[in-house]
């Protein structure tokens, strides 16, 4: 993708599984990513550098991709490779860690990121708590975390290299079920039907041609007219309590 060629923001990135024909040059993007990074902050700083030259080896990258339970795919935007993503998934614990997240140098400020982002939750959105680290000098992803895909930062880590670890709890009101649930009986503990209000009888002393109707104290504020009265005011109704049938 040319940058220059639009200034548009990415609204939407696909995920593509990596392919074993593609890893190596996965890791060395990944590599000119991060390095970027660290230069364009403070130039070249051996201190920082996991081995010569470069801020993240290719034997973390490689880790990263064969840990149990990785997930790795290429970042694509507008049909052309545009990064990388390496996730960690916990199923049972409904847990995910966001082991890697690059975007082509060139690339950066087009929203690539934040789309990848949305396009991972989507794909895991059985996921409850997701979490991050980056390193404490990447102020652009810092911002990215915390101001656009809405992590919390939860801890400085010291050893063996100074960085931010962040977190993000989701929560849904329809939330997926675990693998092999199986489904829930419907609530029925409560239930509403529209029935009417019972009218005590008159009493037996009153003569047939002077009974009156004894009503409520609701219903006695009512038009006197018995008769209607089930017509006029349907919305008088009562709620029984119910167990499970």
């Amino acid at each position: 993708m040319n940058p220059d060629a639009t200034k548009k923001r990415v609204r939407s990135a696909k995920l593509v599984p990596l392919q074993a024909t593609d890893k190596d040059q996965f890791v060395r993007d990944n590599q000119a990513a991060f390095l970027h990074g660290a230069t364009e902050e403070f130039g070249i700083r051996n201190a920082d550098f996991e081995e010569d030259g470069q801020i993240i080896s290719r034997r973390t990258i490689l880790r990263s991709i064969g840990a149990r339970g990785a997930e790795t795919y290429r970042i694509i935007a507008r049909g052309e490779v545009a990064g990388g993503v390496v996730i960690r998934i916990d199923r049972n614990k409904r847990r995910g860690d966001l082991s890697l997240l690059f975007v082509a140098p060139g690339l950066h400020g087009l929203g690539i990121g934040q789309a990848a982002w949305r396009a991972v939750e989507r794909l895991h959105p059985e996921i409850r708590v997701w979490e991050t680290c980056t390193p404490y000098f990447e102020k652009r992803n810092i911002h990215f975390y915390v101001n656009r895909c809405g992590f919390h930062i939860v801890k400085f880590i010291r050893a063996p290299f100074e960085m931010f670890q962040f977190e993000k709890k989701i929560s849904r009101q329809a939330s997926s079920p675990p693998p092999n649930a199986r489904p829930s009986a419907p609530d029925r503990s409560l239930s509403c039907r529209a029935a009417p209000v019972p009218l005590p009888p008159a009493p037996p002393s009153t003569p047939p041609s002077a009974r009156r109707i004894a009503l409520s104290p609701l219903a006695s504020r009512l038009p006197r007219r018995p008769t209607r009265l089930r017509h006029q005011y349907p919305a008088l109704v009562h709620c029984e309590m119910r167990g499970p049938k």
